[in-house]
């Protein structure tokens, strides 16, 4: 009984040992890919500007028309949401520091009344979530001065970096419905600048 079992974790150990040498050699690739993509640089980094004048930026891009379409907003709809939130733009309501709540103001709020609601929330120097955020945000799109759906509300986050997520407690909602992180999970998009 006792030969069977220290072979079988000798046997085990064996297939750790394996499968860290596999990992070891992915990493080695992934460098090595790495290397040969673009340089990647981010000019709005470099520049240094206040987190306004950012989101004024992107909502002034969002809100170019070409042949009467919103190209550039869709493009960036279409890619974190794909085709059908997409095709809904037709004439959106694109503002910033956009005031809900008394003192709460989201960073960019794309809309049209009764069809969809996109908050992005600028984080581009990874600024700390406020108590509830998200919750607020969504709160407010979920009134009767708004009156969307939960199923309308798109949220996307951007932050400097991939690994800088929104604070679990921005998703608590201070009206006691508990966390909308659950609920906006396939209309929830991360995207670092």
């Amino acid at each position: 009984g006792r030969i069977n079992m220290a072979e079988t974790n000798l046997d085990n150990l064996d297939s750790i040992i394996e499968l860290l040498e596999l990992y070891d050699i992915i990493q080695d690739v992934k460098e090595e890919e790495k290397k040969k993509l673009p340089y990647r640089f981010n000019v709005l980094l470099d520049a240094n500007p206040l987190e306004p004048d950012v989101s004024k930026m992107l909502a002034g891009f969002f809100m170019q028309k070409t042949n009467g379409e919103y190209r550039v907003l869709k493009s960036f709809v279409k890619t974190f949401w794909g085709d059908g939130l997409a095709a809904m733009i037709t004439n959106p309501t694109i503002s910033t520091e956009e005031t809900v709540k008394g003192d709460y103001r989201i960073d960019i709020l794309v809309y049209e009344k009764d069809r969809y609601a996109i908050v992005l929330e600028n984080k581009i120097w990874d600024a700390v979530d406020q108590p509830h955020q998200l919750a607020n945000y969504i709160d407010a799109m979920l009134s009767s001065g708004y009156g969307f759906s939960m199923e309308q509300i798109y949220v996307a986050y951007l932050p400097k970096t991939d690994d800088h997520e929104a604070d679990l407690n921005s998703w608590k909602s201070q009206e006691g419905g508990g966390s909308y992180k659950d609920e906006l999970q396939d209309r929830y998009r991360l995207l670092d600048f």
